[in-house]
């Protein structure tokens, strides 16, 4: 699902998420070789990563999304919001950063989760598993802050943020860790 579809959404208090699927292509070659390209670009992405700590790595990815690629405001084509327009492309949506941080991270087997929320607006991010509990990763953060940007990091490993709301589980039933916040 995440290689192949896009989707779109928005919410409202009175009707909850209303989320749109879109196919990337209905084209099964097309799609073959889109998978080829993306099980190649995981690698290469991954190999950098691999002999360094959890941390280390979680850090590594959300670094190289930030720096490698941009934020851009809404689904224009049918590959946004897919791992295809993060991983294979220069610029994507909020579920496309999503997206790649999973693939990402779970090759380099670290636990992740895409969250879909709102914050101003319809949103993705991560949950992220490092040895004490989860944390909230949002790499969208990396990708439209820019490089050198002092917001660079603002999504990573971070605490929710009050404007962060999903209502799809009990934040309280989660066992959150802190051993990697900022101070």
């Amino acid at each position: 699902m995440f290689w192949y579809r896009a989707y779109s959404g928005k919410y409202s208090e009175r009707t909850g998420f209303d989320i749109t699927h879109h196919l990337v292509s209905t084209s099964k070659i097309e799609i073959y070789f889109i998978e080829k390209r993306l099980l190649r670009k995981l690698d290469e992405v991954s190999k950098q990563y691999e002999d360094l700590s959890d941390y280390e790595k979680v850090h590594g990815v959300y670094t190289w999304l930030g720096e490698n690629r941009k934020y851009t405001d809404g689904i224009k084509t049918r590959k946004d919001g897919t791992a295809w327009s993060a991983l294979l492309g220069n610029e994507t949506v909020c579920a496309g950063f999503a997206a790649a941080s999973q693939l990402l991270l779970q090759r380099l087997d670290i636990e992740s989760t895409v969250v879909l929320g709102y914050t101003s607006d319809y949103h993705a991010w991560n949950f992220v598993y490092l040895e004490d509990g989860y944390y909230w990763y949002d790499s969208t953060w990396g990708g439209s802050a820019g490089k050198g940007s002092p917001y660079f990091y603002n999504g990573f490993l971070f605490k929710n943020r009050g404007d962060y709301k999903t209502y799809i589980f009990d934040e309280k039933e989660i066992q959150w860790g802190t051993k990697y916040l900022e101070s």
